[in-house]
């Protein structure tokens, strides 16, 4: 029995855009955060360690989530197209 490969254009379109937009948002989330902390005069153990896990650990899970989003969006666009031209050339 053979595995099922398809979907449906439209909602493998929209999740592309999907993909593709959240990710550019995880971005801005990263860049906002990131300049805020820089500018706000923040002093204290709370805040150096705040800091400390914001450029060791959630920054770089941001840029890792926000990178693997637009990839997920590529790799879904290219199936989405494959999908479309093969069912035209079967129905051709």
């Amino acid at each position: 029995m053979a595995a099922f490969v398809g979907g449906n254009l439209e909602q493998l379109a929209t999740l592309t855009t999907t993909f593709s937009r959240e990710g550019d948002q995880v971005e801005r989330l990263n860049r906002s955060i990131d300049a805020n902390l820089g500018q706000t005069q923040w002093t204290g153990l709370v805040a150096d360690e705040f800091r400390r896990r914001w450029h060791e650990e959630f920054q770089p899970m941001l840029v890792n989530l926000h990178d693997a989003l637009l990839e997920a969006a590529r790799v879904v666009a290219v199936r989405r197209d494959a999908i479309d031209q093969a069912t035209n050339l079967h129905g051709a």
